[in-house]
């Protein structure tokens, strides 16, 4: 209530003219009070909250951004470039990388920012503070993206795939529209409330997550006795390793304060070539772990364990990540008998593995699952004992089964090895509700295992979903079966074929007795598969030639580059762009560049390598429209 009168306040301080500071928006109200609680707004923005935000300005912002975010202070630690701003703010967002200047040595502080000029700012502040979560190619699907300046359409494409900057309606994105106030901090929340960064957890506190853990007692039929290690992962669900209950007669459960679980133990689902089970128990008051993603682990990043080592209850440990594979993660944490089916937890307390192994005669090295693992099993088969025990000599269906489109009229399906005498191969084209039997050239079912089993797709619509689905066959008895991946199918070309075609056919190009050579290229199918941007690079003799270049040699090219859109058009059945770019670089920043209208965007520094990178658009033509764009701007053909 106190935070709720301070903003009403705020919001009616009078100023020495007697006007009241203008209030936000109905619609912002609540956005501006998440940014005074969560430290994401200087005072000099708290008014005017219609005014269109300056560069000054929400370089402020991304400053407090980065820092709520990163929980790092920035710095400003190197010399002002600029000649027309002082502001440490400023300097510091320079300094990280989020802003940068022009080539006259501004920064023009009081020049207002576009949708598409903030959507790269806010894309560099969380690069900064975590590249992992920005990487990756992202597509525009707004029906305006031709007009999103070509420097700033994967940070658009991001930031509207991730729900932090929509279109305006109509499927449109604006651009070029200018940000106010209350709309900078709009999304400066959004953004904030999506990647905020999580409390670090002491070890005293990563140990109170042992009421979540428990201790596994099996007994066999031939009287042995064996323990190990689990942990509730839902409500009523228990996680352990699947060789700690493999051909128990009977299963005890242990809590953390000793006393033992009084009720029925259920196996929920296992895999056996995974080493996972999860036990279906009654208890559903006991809390569960917060499951994390084991594919964000790295080496270096320090992790803890709760298990029960040769006997000894829920036992804390710690150490770090010291490797990584899809399959296991290597870790410097000591691990004996009975630690099997612990929990790996990460310092925020999340379980990002389950502890299976160690490495005899090497101290401190053990490993673990991946949660991710865990959390694609299926767990609703709640058997009995004597069940799971007879299904361990049912034949287990392939794992890790992975469908990609190869072209048009294939698909490539692969699994991990097992033995078996043939496989069963099925698709659903109906969100997986049903499946019908794939079969070969032959109209036969038999399926010989091999590195990539290539299916025929048969009849489909674009943009179709399917999914497919194998069983193993061995002694005339068929095993359940595992799902692959979804595919949304394309039609035409892939972009494999597309690439060996250019290669091919598109070595060069000319016009009026200049040749301009191609050094490389690339494809990209954006993801709902609508079209496909086809890049072609020139190096700096070919860039040269561009910027000599008359009018009529840029548009007999441009001519010449809109007809081979239209062949790709008609190849791949779906419309295509196809940019001609310019990819360089300097031991110094390249100030030539700008003398020839190439925004300073289109240059960066690469860091690691100490050289200067520019990557610039020449011409973008598309065979579905009748401009062609250069760096001057767009014409008429």
């Amino acid at each position: 209530m106190r935070k709720l009168l301070l903003l009403a306040l705020i919001f009616t301080i009078v100023i020495g003219s007697g006007q009241a500071l203008a209030a936000p928006s109905e619609w912002a109200v609540g956005e501006v009070e998440k940014a005074m609680e969560n430290n994401l707004i200087p005072s000099n923005l708290l008014g005017d909250y219609q005014n269109k935000i300056t560069r000054e300005e929400f370089s402020e912002m991304a400053v407090m951004l980065y820092e709520e975010l990163s929980g790092e202070v920035a710095r400003n630690q190197s010399a002002n470039p600029f000649n027309d701003t002082s502001n440490p703010e400023v300097l510091k967002a320079y300094d990280l990388g989020i802003v940068k200047g022009f080539g006259d040595g501004t920064f023009r502080p009081s020049r207002t920012i576009t949708r598409e000029e903030i959507a790269a700012l806010l894309f560099r502040t969380l690069e900064k503070v975590d590249p992992a979560i920005t990487q990756g190619t992202y597509t525009i699907g707004f029906s305006d993206r031709a007009q999103i300046s070509l420097w700033f359409r994967n940070e658009v494409g991001f930031m509207s795939k991730n729900g932090i900057i929509n279109g305006i309606g109509s499927n449109t994105f604006a651009p070029k529209l200018e940000t106010t106030r209350e709309q900078a901090i709009a999304l400066v929340v959004r953004l904030f409330e999506q990647y905020g960064r999580e409390e670090k957890l002491n070890a005293e506190e990563i140990g109170l997550l042992s009421e979540r853990a428990v201790q596994i007692f099996t007994q066999y039929d031939n009287g042995d006795f064996g323990y190990g290690s689990g942990f509730y992962i839902a409500s009523g669900k228990i996680a352990t390793n699947y060789h700690v209950i493999e051909g128990a007669q009977e299963i005890t459960i242990e809590y953390d304060d000793g006393t033992a679980y009084a009720g029925d133990v259920k196996i929920a689902g296992f895999e056996s070539g995974l080493d996972l089970a999860v036990l279906s128990v009654d208890d559903t008051a006991t809390e569960p772990m917060v499951l994390g993603d084991s594919s964000n682990l790295v080496k270096g990043q320090k992790v803890y364990s709760i298990s029960s080592p040769i006997g000894y209850r829920n036992i804390l440990t710690e150490g770090i990540v010291s490797g990584v594979t899809n399959d296991e993660i290597q870790v410097t944490i000591p691990l004996s008998e009975g630690s099997s089916g612990g929990m790996l937890i990460d310092e925020y307390g999340r379980a990002v593995g389950v502890v299976f192994a160690r490495m005899y005669g090497v101290e401190s090295l053990g490993f673990a699952k991946p949660i991710n693992s865990l959390k694609s099993m299926a767990v609703n088969r709640n058997m009995t004992i004597e069940e799971f025990n007879e299904a361990e000599q049912i034949l287990n269906p392939p794992i890790n089964i992975t469908a990609r489109q190869k072209n048009s009229q294939e698909v490539s399906l692969s699994w991990d090895w097992m033995d078996a005498d043939h496989f069963l191969i099925y698709k659903s084209v109906d969100g997986g509700e049903s499946f019908q039997k794939v079969l070969d050239e032959n109209e036969i079912d038999r399926w010989e295992y091999s590195n990539e089993v290539i299916v025929p797709l048969g009849e489909y619509e674009e943009g179709a979903r399917i999914m497919f689905s194998v069983s193993t066959v061995k002694d005339g008895v068929v095993s359940e079966r595992n799902h692959s991946n979804y595919l949304s199918l394309f039609k035409g070309m892939s972009e494999g074929e597309v690439f060996d075609d250019l290669i091919q056919n598109l070595p060069s190009i000319s016009a009026e007795g200049t040749l301009i050579n191609f050094e490389g290229y690339d494809v990209q199918r954006t993801s709902d598969n609508r079209i496909t941007r086809i890049y072609a690079y020139v190096n700096e003799d070919g860039f040269e030639k561009m910027l000599g270049a008359d009018s009529d040699v840029i548009r007999g090219i441009a001519t010449r580059l809109k007809a081979v859109s239209e062949r790709y058009a008609e190849l791949i059945e779906t419309d295509v762009e196809l940019t001609v770019l310019y990819l360089g670089l300097y031991d110094e920043y390249p100030h030539f560049l700008e003398d020839n209208y190439i925004n300073p965007d289109g240059i960066e520094r690469d860091q690691f390598v100490g050289l200067w990178e520019a990557e610039y658009p020449l011409i973008n033509v598309a065979n579905n429209s009748g401009v062609y764009i250069t760096w001057y701007g767009p014409y008429s053909f």
